[in-house]
């Protein structure tokens, strides 16, 4: 590895996490410029690293890199480019999420209608819960359906649905 390639890794280093703005990358290659100049007096990259560890570059590149935080990429893409995308992928999932509760909504409200009132009526109230025998078997079916989902066991989970 040559002196150039010293500075370059770092230079690499900052365009790949970083999008800089024209006068924030100016601001660096002052920075990188000094880099070079230690760089040519160094006959090694062990004699180089020493050298900034030593010189107030390193602090100088380290306050760069601090203060350029706002300009980071997230996978490949600004910090304001994830967010849009981020906030589509939510407008998305919440107009889906919304017209799933609303069909089923209105799936519920149309088998209402369409039974008759003493069936409406045995299903609201819970009167079959108050016949002696049949409010028993009724009572122990919705105890063992509440156990059934509170250990996993109850309807699959919609994604699973979809896959299968």
């Amino acid at each position: 590895m040559n002196n150039s390639q010293w500075v370059q890794s770092r230079r690499d280093m900052l365009t790949q996490y970083y999008e800089l703005p024209p006068q924030a990358q100016q601001q660096a290659e002052q920075v990188f410029l000094k880099m070079e100049q230690i760089a040519a007096r160094c006959t090694d990259q062990g004699m180089f690293e020493q050298q900034m560890a030593q010189s107030p570059v390193s602090q100088e590149f380290n306050a760069l890199m601090a203060g350029f935080s706002q300009y980071a990429k997230v996978n490949g893409q600004t910090v304001a480019e994830s967010m849009k995308d981020m906030r589509r992928q939510q407008a998305a999932g919440a107009v889906q999420s919304h017209i799933e509760t609303m069909t089923e909504q209105e799936i519920h409200t149309q088998i209402v209608r369409a039974l008759p009132d003493e069936v409406n009526a045995v299903r609201s109230r819970g009167i079959l819960r108050s016949i002696p025998v049949v409010g028993y078997i009724v009572q122990l079916f919705d105890e063992f359906n509440f156990f059934r989902r509170m250990f996993g066991m109850g309807n699959k989970d919609k994604n699973q649905q979809q896959q299968m």
